[in-house]
């Protein structure tokens, strides 16, 4: 690189450094450096736990969406599109029921169609990313006293969240790679 151009990246980043940090001179870094993955506190699953699903067409496809999450997490491509199909179909045969909550079901119904076509796991785990937050939705509105007892998930370094039934953290976006990393977290209002 020659000398002139040398100097003018300097300088221009010198000017930014000064931006960025207001002009102040700081001791502490401006970026967090984070090491290590994240994991779940012990009990935090019962902790944050909470019961679904008031109505059998909600629970029957919250828990094929589950499923879906168990094949991605073992990196089960014939299982995860298998589990991917059965959504699909769940969609199709209890979708009608959910009368409600028919634009959630009509998202999902679309996602879960795509995630059949898909040949990788990449692709279905973005997809599934997707449909995640809408089957959250889903259990939020038919969360029950009894029921089947489900905690979120939160991967963040995706990020993104999932219903599990059971510890231990299983995380689908990453399977073997990082399997563990995750934390329980509550059913909040807003996910």
């Amino acid at each position: 690189m020659n000398r002139l151009l040398k100097n003018t990246v300097v300088a221009l980043l010198s000017v930014l450094v000064v931006a960025c940090d207001g002009g102040e001179s700081t001791s502490r870094p401006k970026v967090e450096v984070v090491t290590g993955h994240a994991s779940p506190a012990a009990g935090s699953f019962d902790a944050v736990g909470f019961k679904c699903c008031d109505v059998p067409a909600a629970k029957n496809v919250v828990e094929a969406f589950v499923a879906l999450g168990t094949a991605l997490a073992a990196d089960d491509l014939p299982g995860s599109k298998g589990a991917a199909q059965a959504f699909s179909e769940t969609l199709s045969a209890d979708g009608p029921a959910l009368t409600g909550d028919a634009e959630i079901v009509g998202k999902l119904s679309a996602l879960s169609r795509r995630m059949v076509g898909h040949s990788d796991l990449a692709d279905i785990r973005e997809d599934f990313l997707d449909a995640s937050t809408e089957v959250m939705a889903l259990a939020r509105v038919h969360t029950a006293a009894t029921g089947t007892p489900y905690a979120v998930a939160f991967c963040p370094m995706k990020p993104g969240r999932w219903l599990q039934t059971a510890p231990p953290l299983a995380n689908p976006y990453y399977g073997s790679q990082m399997l563990r990393c995750g934390t329980f977290e509550s059913l909040s209002p807003a996910q």
